[in-house]
């Protein structure tokens, strides 16, 4: 039985290769084969997406990739100086915000539900519902809603912002896919 190059696997007339189709989201990707939905996402796929999104879309843009780039060590460098003066209303601004944060994580990840499982069975997918967004206001979603553990599971997936050069085209490519799999998409 002939086996491909690497000779990691062997192929024969009988054995196919699994089908993967693919979408990026908004810090990574999204891979939908035969069985299950895997999310591959970090910070730097998101800074990635980010610059292909953008960059290319002219100058505002340019202006929107540079305003994300340039928040994190801005706001590293306000940490820093919030340590020399930890007794300011800085502080208890910077601190607030944090709990509310942290308060609003346990919120959606206890309570509600929510997870952030990179593989889903796709026989245990109920639902994926679709929220395109309000351009400005609110970026596209997915939100797969699956059963495990015997319970409700929901695995929340933000797809690049229609601001992107082409975001309203990866909104729709991510609602085919996600069809093309045999999942109910609302």
């Amino acid at each position: 039985m002939p086996s491909d190059a690497a000779g990691a696997r062997p192929q024969s007339a009988e054995t196919e290769w699994p089908r993967v189709e693919s979408f990026r989201i908004k810090d990574g990707r999204c891979l939908v084969d035969d069985t299950y939905l895997h999310v591959e996402s970090s910070y730097w796929g998101y800074y990635r997406n980010l610059y292909e999104d953008y960059w290319s879309a002219g100058w505002f843009g340019k202006v929107a990739f540079l305003s994300v780039t340039f928040v994190v060590p801005y706001g590293l460098w306000s940490l820093a100086r919030l340590l020399r003066d930890p007794f300011g209303w800085p502080a208890l601004a910077a601190f607030g915000a944090i709990a509310l944060i942290a308060l609003f994580g346990i919120y959606r990840r206890v309570v509600r539900g929510y997870t952030a499982a990179s593989r889903i069975p796709l026989a245990d997918v109920r639902v994926v519902e679709t929220n395109r967004g309000m351009k400005g206001l609110t970026q596209p979603r997915l939100l797969v809603v699956y059963d495990a553990d015997g319970a409700t599971r929901r695995r929340y997936l933000a797809l690049p912002s229609l601001y992107a050069t082409d975001g309203e085209e990866r909104f729709r490519e991510a609602r085919r896919v996600l069809g093309r799999a045999g999942l109910r998409v609302e």
